[in-house]
């Protein structure tokens, strides 16, 4: 494992768009997520060193549990 992609818990990673990520392969599985027509995608390989994810699209806080 490459303990350079990994993400520290109190980190605040940039948010990109499709064509900016370059560590993604086609195949990789992500969770989705959709609120009043904003989407974010947060990669399996990454939850599971994490488990969980806290986000805000549109105003709206959520957590992402894995």
């Amino acid at each position: 494992m490459r303990l350079g992609l990994c993400v520290s818990a109190d980190a605040n990673p940039p948010v990109l768009s499709p064509d900016e990520v370059d560590y993604q392969d086609t195949i990789d599985q992500v969770f989705g997520v959709s609120i009043n027509g904003e989407h974010r995608a947060y990669p399996l390989r990454i939850l599971i060193l994490h488990e969980m994810a806290n986000d805000v699209l549109r105003g709206v806080s959520f957590s992402l549990a894995f």
